[in-house]
């Protein structure tokens, strides 16, 4: 019962986690083509000799720029941890299924012990 609680967890966290990082793969597509769109038109703007226009979207372009690695540096980071949370939760669930398979076997042994000392009784009681 308490592994599947543990399981239970995991899996709501890592859900969550997945959650934050499908957002941030939201965040950088959305960037990524805001900053194709902005360099366009600071490039159009700066041919037609419009200086100021091109001025306030290059300004524009710096920051998407820096959202976008920032935003890339979060996602990578992001992924890292699910990718470490996944193994803890592959972990946990393989040391909980070795102490179940242990204890099938100690219970096992326990019943055949139990009936060698109730075979041995009755060959006693003979």
């Amino acid at each position: 019962e308490n592994l599947r609680k543990q399981i239970g967890a995991y899996n709501q966290g890592l859900a969550q986690h997945a959650g934050l990082a499908e957002r941030l793969m939201g965040q950088v597509r959305k960037l990524e083509a805001e900053e194709t769109e902005v360099r366009a038109r600071t490039t159009a703007h700066l041919r037609a000799g419009n200086q100021a226009a091109a001025a306030q979207h290059a300004l524009r372009l710096q920051t998407v720029s820096r959202e976008l690695v920032e935003n890339r540096k979060q996602m990578e980071g992001a992924e890292a941890m699910y990718q470490n949370l996944v193994k803890a939760r592959d972990v946990s669930v393989a040391a909980a299924r070795a102490k179940i398979e242990g204890l099938k076997g100690a219970i096992n042994d326990m019943r055949m012990k139990t009936a060698m000392a109730e075979m041995n009784e009755m060959a006693a009681g003979m």
